[in-house]
């Protein structure tokens, strides 16, 4: 198969304008290997200013006339690139230096396999996340990047290396991704995402999903989900899950992904 890039990143936004935009400039200058990747980002709802940022900065990007979920949308949006490895990131996220050369480093070390699935640490100023590594940083309005920026080196020894069930940033290898056919976009417009693919990927014969403790990223938490909270989706994604696979979601990412636990090799 032929690669034109090492990384394709991959981005879906809804009516978030700015918020991409802070995404984009930290990838500008905290991304290792910038020059062997690149970012295709899918358009919720076809926002005008989003799609002029992107334009300006030569973003290759899709639309849709209207939000057709989170799930659809990077999907739709992953079609565009022909990299090695495609990588899954919220747009509420700031990276950090070396993120990526990072989880690209960790996979070629331990000789992890195609199907292998790695990624990065979420530092986060609130909740009760246990992947996550919580450090108050601000919110999207008063974010102390060079705090966070200066902090890298110490917030990089924080984590061990554990079990993630899937979470964003994701490195996939491209081959895998079409094999497991992207996410599952019954689980549209989001809750449920990153179970459902961690079970498409088990399914599959992934069996290492690895969170590596020197990749990071602020996240500054929900600034889309939010606006759909009040509909049930987490009991329709566990609704969803357990029909489709006899399982519960706890169940799965407790029993077989085995998340939250420090990872060893399998």
């Amino acid at each position: 198969m032929y690669y034109n890039t090492l990384i394709d990143i991959i981005v879906s936004t809804w009516n978030n304008p700015e918020v991409i935009k802070r995404l984009v400039l930290s990838l500008e200058k905290n991304s290792n290997l910038k020059n062997s990747t690149s970012i295709y980002v899918h358009v919720q709802e076809n926002n005008q200013k989003t799609t002029e940022f992107l334009k300006s900065k030569n973003i290759q990007f899709s639309v849709s006339s209207t939000n057709i979920g989170m799930c659809s949308g990077l999907n739709m949006a992953a079609k565009l690139g022909k990299g090695q490895y495609i990588c899954i990131i919220d747009d509420d996220m700031y990276v950090g230096k070396d993120w990526d050369s990072e989880l690209i480093g960790f996979k070629n070390n331990n000789k992890l396999i195609e199907s292998d699935l790695l990624c990065s640490v979420s530092v986060e100023s609130q909740g009760a996340n246990p992947l996550a590594l919580l450090r108050d940083y601000g919110s999207f309005l008063d974010f102390n990047e060079t705090g966070f920026n200066n902090d890298i080196e110490v917030l990089k020894k924080q984590k061990p290396i554990l079990c993630n069930h899937g979470s964003v940033p994701l490195l996939i290898n491209r081959t895998f991704w079409e094999k497991i056919e992207g996410y599952d976009e019954r689980f549209n417009p989001s809750p449920g995402a990153e179970e459902g693919i961690a079970m498409k990927a088990w399914i599959q014969g992934c069996r290492n999903f690895i969170q590596v403790p020197t990749s990071i990223v602020y996240h500054f938490q929900s600034m889309s989900t939010n606006r759909i909270a009040g509909h049930n989706y987490a009991e329709r994604r566990e609704k969803i899950f357990s029909e489709s696979y006899n399982i519960t979601v706890s169940e799965f990412v407790k029993m077989y992904i085995k998340r939250g636990e420090v990872w060893e090799k399998r």
